[in-house]
């Protein structure tokens, strides 16, 4: 298997033509059928599974398997953040999300999505900055997904990131009180 481009907008081509036919294969079965390809590079290669989980989430987002596709595109953009690859993370959160919503509605997968904001904050702050509108839109996202069972890191982090993002935009009225309604909030 051969890389082409630069993460994140590589693509992967196989250079033999049999490799090629059976990838082709896995890719017509249907979306409830596991992913032969992908447990196979899984169970063969945990290393490189391990240090680009990118490949994973490609494959199985690729074979129709949402859960495990959004799962892998999360272990990348966490490795990418902890490198202080930013554009990278912001990517890899960006594909996670945007897969997410295919996954039907519910407490668990709102969960999913509430850390999945939480943990885009630092990358999005590093690469669109405090007054971003992405980062109002993404704590306000995460301030509405908090739920009584939300840990209070979880609440303190979506508060914190509103309120940074008033006060740095100079909503000064707003960044004083975080259960206040925003500039935005109220305008139609």
């Amino acid at each position: 298997m051969f890389q082409e481009g630069e993460i994140p907008l590589a693509t992967y081509h196989f250079k033999h033509a049999l490799v090629q036919d059976a990838y082709s294969t896995t890719q017509e079965t249907p979306a409830s059928t596991p992913c032969p390809h992908c447990q196979n590079l899984e169970s063969r290669f945990p290393e490189r599974v391990n240090m680009e989980p990118e490949l994973l989430a490609y494959h199985y987002e690729q074979a129709g398997l949402t859960g495990p596709a959004v799962d892998y595109w999360h272990r990348a953009a966490r490795r990418d953040a902890e490198r202080s690859a930013n554009i990278e993370a912001l990517h890899h959160f960006n594909r996670a999300l945007e897969l997410l919503k295919d996954l039907p509605q519910g407490s668990e997968r709102n969960a999913l999505e509430l850390e999945l904001l939480l943990a885009r904050g630092a990358p999005l702050l590093s690469v669109k900055g405090y007054a971003s509108d992405e980062m109002e839109h993404n704590y306000r996202r995460a301030k509405d997904l908090l739920q009584e069972h939300s840990s209070s890191v979880q609440q303190f982090l979506a508060i914190r990131g509103l309120w940074a993002f008033h006060l740095v935009r100079g909503h000064l009225v707003y960044a004083h009180g975080p259960g206040r309604k925003s500039p935005r909030a109220g305008s139609a």
